[in-house]
């Protein structure tokens, strides 16, 4: 009978540990303190993070100094940097487009070569200022005065003086920057074939005129011989010393009195040379 009891009484316990457990799920150990779960209040207050993006690794030319890949950033670095060669040291570059390198073949010259210039043909003058034909001026050659003094000339000397007593009337003839009136004076006498001597006188430090047309100095008297004048001025100085300008007028004149005769009263006329 006491057996019936204790297991009446465990069927008891069994059906009210199965109605508690339908009823309002089995029962909590309050023994065993359990943790709070933190995943969903964590899952809440901590946004999903993106994983960190590294930059793009390039094998072109390094990033010059003091350049960030973010451009609002305020703060430059400093990044240590190969030097690169420029166009006009490799005489050519190479530029990367598209993944793919293609050669620029454009060559530059390096600044420390040597500058190639072409031959400048050369230009012939212009006709204004060719030689010859650049400036102009009017000469002449006259022995008037011997015709007033003819019984001072040498014997055999009156056949070479012309009527009227010129030699060579006025000619205009051309002449360059630069000549004189000797080197006007040999160009008439070479164009013309009239007989001229002359020499280098030290007093003059210039060419001296002995004589024109077989006509020398001290052949009509001892005061004769040849003087010039420019534009009706006698210079005191030697013939190849003048240098002429465009329009000059050359009288080449025979005096038989030391320029008296001819309009120079100074004595200081080419005529007479030490």
């Amino acid at each position: 009978m006491k057996k019936h009891k204790i297991l009446i009484a465990g069927v008891l316990v069994l059906i009210v540990l199965a109605a508690a457990f339908f009823m309002g799920g089995p029962l909590e150990d309050t023994n065993v303190s359990e943790e709070p779960d933190y995943s969903e209040t964590i899952s809440q207050e901590i946004p999903e993070q993106t994983p960190m993006q590294l930059p793009e690794q390039t094998t072109d030319v390094p990033a010059a100094p003091g350049v960030t890949d973010n451009p609002a950033d305020d703060t430059e670095t400093e990044t240590p940097t190969e030097p690169v060669k420029s166009e006009t040291e490799t005489g050519s570059s190479d530029t990367e487009t598209g993944g793919e390198k293609t050669e620029n073949t454009d060559t530059q010259t390096p600044a420390d070569a040597p500058a190639v210039t072409e031959p400048v043909p050369s230009v012939p003058p212009d006709a204004s200022t060719s030689a010859g034909s650049e400036y102009t001026c009017t000469i002449s050659i006259s022995c008037a005065t011997i015709l007033n003094n003819m019984d001072l000339l040498d014997e055999g000397k009156a056949g070479l003086v012309p009527d009227g007593g010129w030699i060579l009337l006025p000619v205009t003839v051309s002449f360059s920057d630069g000549d004189s009136v000797f080197d006007v004076l040999l160009k008439v006498a070479q164009e013309h074939k009239i007989h001229m001597e002359y020499m280098d006188s030290p007093m003059y430090n210039s060419a001296y005129i002995e004589g024109i047309a077989n006509l020398y100095e001290y052949d009509c008297g001892s005061l004769s011989g040849w003087m010039y004048n420019v534009n009706g001025s006698f210079p005191n100085f030697g013939c190849s010393k003048y240098a002429l300008k465009d329009g000059d007028v050359i009288q080449w004149v025979y005096t038989c009195d030391l320029g008296a005769d001819v309009g120079d009263n100074s004595m200081s006329g080419q005529m007479m040379p030490d």
